[in-house]
């Protein structure tokens, strides 16, 4: 008997569709006279894990080869971690600092480098750093060690958000904080068409943060600006399937948000993640590091959850100089918008690796540097 997921999988990786999807956009392309070599349509992803798709499998360069250049990916703002603003960072290793105090968060914020310091730097000279896998850890931490004040940085788009909600409506112990560190997918795409220095003419739209907020979510965004969009999942013919889609949009010039991820993502997505998420958190302007402060792209606590909340407990115990937001030499908030390719920053594989980052796009898992650097040269 065949195993119904191994064979969704195996139907998401197979050969034949592939070259079907590549087959019906060389037409479609074929067709598009605007669309060249030297003026290709370009396509910003939103989601980090798309990159992982294109480069891990090759779609990178099959997409210059099979389509002779005329669609240009480019990675957009998806690394949560990436976009997180160096304070958070300065504010978490200040706490470090104090007494009785432990830092928790993912592996990849715990390496993101601060104004001076990351903690990663903190936990070697001995601080309470602690990697968790969830913020179901950190509370759990909390309720074991009710002597110490544990905080947990909680990074990430609408994806992770409701996590983080939850637990804070079930009451945690006293001794637990959160410094949010969230920010919104919608808003962000605002955001990106008032750059003048981008050229987008199309977004493939992320699936995770799709699954929470829902189709519905882009409508606006889409009707205003006419960016054809396609929601896409992460296997090679997921992705592929929304390029395609997206290319039809132009054929038929009849821009619209595609849904190609309909067995994860509805039309109003998780009714129970956003009633979590709107109970406990208000829209507030965010700093997304290295591009600056814009209006509603970020959550902190309502007053009605403030005791949760870590810079409450402990911004009147530290001491926070003038930030750093990105290292001499780094381009990592020009690479984050799609301004630039990761080789076209000077310390590229050189001065950053990924066993030495300079930068958040060579530290986070979903960082575009990180991922170029893991998978090689297209």
């Amino acid at each position: 008997m065949i195993d119904p997921l191994q064979e969704l999988v195996s139907n998401l990786r197979n050969q034949k569709p592939v070259k079907s999807l590549f087959q019906k956009m060389r037409e479609n392309l074929d067709t598009l006279n605007t669309i060249t070599r030297d003026r290709p349509l370009v396509i910003m992803h939103v989601c980090g894990s798309h990159e992982d798709t294109l480069m891990k499998n090759g779609i990178r360069y099959l997409i210059k080869k099979e389509l002779d250049n005329r669609i240009k990916m480019v990675a957009g703002p998806g690394c949560p971690v990436c976009v997180s603003p160096v304070q958070d960072i300065d504010f978490s290793v200040a706490v470090s600092d104090l007494p009785n105090t432990i830092i928790t968060s993912y592996g990849d914020m715990i390496r993101v480098p601060g104004s001076t310091r990351s903690l990663e730097i903190q936990r070697q000279k001995g601080k309470d750093v602690l990697t968790v896998y969830s913020v179901i850890d950190a509370v759990k931490l909390a309720r074991k060690k009710p002597d110490k004040k544990v905080i947990f940085i909680s990074p990430g788009f609408e994806t992770t958000t409701p996590a983080t909600a939850i637990e804070v409506l079930n009451k945690p112990p006293e001794n637990f904080f959160v410094l949010p560190s969230h920010r919104l997918v919608p808003p962000a795409l605002e955001i990106l068409m008032t750059l003048p220095e981008l050229k987008i003419d199309a977004f493939a739209l992320p699936g995770h943060v799709s699954v929470i907020i829902g189709a519905n979510a882009y409508k606006e965004f889409v009707k205003r600006h006419r960016k054809p969009s396609a929601i896409a999942g992460f296997e090679p013919v997921d992705l592929l399937m929304g390029i395609s889609s997206i290319v039809q949009q132009f054929v038929d010039d009849n821009p619209h948000v595609a849904n190609m991820y309909g067995r994860a993502v509805t039309d109003d997505g998780n009714q129970i993640a956003q009633q979590s998420m709107n109970t406990v958190f208000k829209p507030v302007s965010a700093i997304w590091r290295g591009l600056g402060e814009f209006k509603g792209s970020g959550l902190d606590f309502k007053s009605e959850f403030s005791h949760v909340s870590a810079k409450e407990e402990f911004i009147d115990q530290i001491e926070l100089e003038t930030p750093q937001e990105i290292p001499k030499g780094c381009s990592c908030h020009r690479v984050v918008i799609g301004a630039i390719e990761p080789e076209q920053c000077p310390l590229y594989l050189t001065r950053c690796t990924p066993e030495k980052p300079v930068g958040p796009c060579m530290v986070g898992l979903e960082g575009t540097c990180r991922i170029r650097a893991i998978y090689g040269e297209v």
